[in-house]
């Protein structure tokens, strides 16, 4: 059996992020070696030029402390202060009688110190005994700082490519759990939508066969054109809503009167169920856009006709407009996704009109929430929220 070597997209994030910021963070710790080493030989040359030239009469300046010393022919330093030679003059004396580059300069890399030296014929300068000039920069606390530095980098590297890493693997897992989501979606969504098609063509083919009354056909096939156009309807306003298509006209309403104005299609689905609407609405209005609100209102309370019991309860206290029902509580995973725009719920809803009320909602700066009591289920819109 073959199998999908593909990369999941968590993994793709993953490496993207954490090669993507070490790579980044590696250049620029190039760049800045680069840089700095070259300031350092750059200005340890000029240096080292400008000390040769000052001691055959030029007036060169130099950018950085410069030592030097005369040696005989075997390098040997002919010391003038009387404390004698330090242990660095001595060590580059002997780096210099192992590699005679006269007019050159020079990096000595000593292990412990890094020098840049120069040196020059001691003919130019009024020391009769003196065979050589060795001019030299030490520039070991310039090389440990670029160094330390560069240390500093690579951990900030390594540390930052695992914290790219990380962020890349939880959006990628966000990303999967998305798109399995909206397959799951859309695969629910074609089965609403087929029922409706299965009925429309069952009956139509009824009627053409002759064994289906034209009369009742013709009103199945009302019932459910309506029911797919509606559903189409949802999926369309909600695409509008979140591509910013939709202008709010917004005008003062009534909350009492927009709650009895939803209420009215549903007449007939109360007296069918027996249910009982109690209405406890104080008096206040709201600046919305009537339609879009009278939209999200009618599919809160659609949710709550399709699965009270007995009683719907609609409450208004001057901030909140609470919807509430007494039928079966969904669970808490549900209630936690009931928004959601591709998520399906245990019993197979796709919830596109909650999601649409909720997204409607948000538009107008307000909050949809949900939330389970003991023996109830309600929504609640907060009117006052900033």
């Amino acid at each position: 059996m073959r199998r999908d070597r593909k990369l999941s997209t968590r993994l793709k994030l993953m490496l993207i992020g954490s090669l993507g910021v070490v790579f980044a963070m590696m250049a620029a710790l190039v760049a800045f070696t680069l840089s700095e080493s070259w300031q350092i030989s750059a200005e340890a040359e000029a240096s080292l030029d400008a000390t040769i030239g000052w001691e055959s009469g030029s007036t060169a300046p130099a950018t950085r402390v410069t030592s030097y010393f005369f040696t005989d022919d075997d390098y040997n330093i002919l010391a003038e202060d009387p404390m004698g030679p330090t242990d660095l003059d001595l060590r580059i004396a002997q780096w210099c009688k192992a590699h005679d580059q006269t007019g050159v300069v020079s990096k000595v890399d000593l292990g412990d110190a890094i020098c840049y030296a120069e040196m020059a014929s001691g003919e130019w300068y009024e020391e009769p005994k003196a065979n050589m000039l060795v001019a030299y920069v030490d520039v070991t606390s310039q090389s440990d700082l670029v160094q330390r530095v560069s240390r500093v980098f690579c951990a900030i590297a390594l540390l930052g490519g695992a914290a790219a890493g990380l962020a890349g693997w939880a959006v990628g897992k966000r990303i999967e759990a998305a798109e399995l989501a909206q397959k799951h979606f859309y695969e629910n969504m074609s089965h609403e939508l087929k029922t409706p098609l299965a009925a429309i063509r069952g009956y139509a083919e009824g009627v053409q066969d002759g064994v289906v009354d034209p009369a009742r056909a013709s009103g199945a096939i009302v019932r459910e054109t309506e029911r797919m156009s509606a559903l189409v309807e949802q999926i369309l306003s909600l695409s509008r809503l979140e591509a910013g298509a939709v202008v709010l006209r917004l005008e003062t309403l009534e909350v009492e009167d927009l709650v009895q104005d939803c209420l009215m299609p549903f007449e007939g689905i109360v007296r069918t169920r027996g249910l009982e609407v109690a209405l406890e609405l104080a008096s206040g209005t709201i600046e919305a856009d009537a339609d879009l609100m009278g939209h999200a209102l009618e599919n809160v309370l659609s949710n709550a006709m399709r699965h009270a019991q007995r009683e719907v309860c609609i409450a208004y206290d001057g901030r909140w407009l609470a919807v509430e029902n007494d039928g079966d509580l969904p669970s808490k995973q549900d209630v936690a996704h009931l928004f959601d725009r591709f998520h399906v719920g245990e019993g197979g809803s796709t919830g596109i009109g909650l999601a649409l009320a909720h997204e409607i909602v948000a538009r107008h700066g307000w909050t949809l929430e949900a939330e389970l009591l003991d023996n109830r289920f309600r929504m609640v819109f907060d009117f006052e929220t900033a």
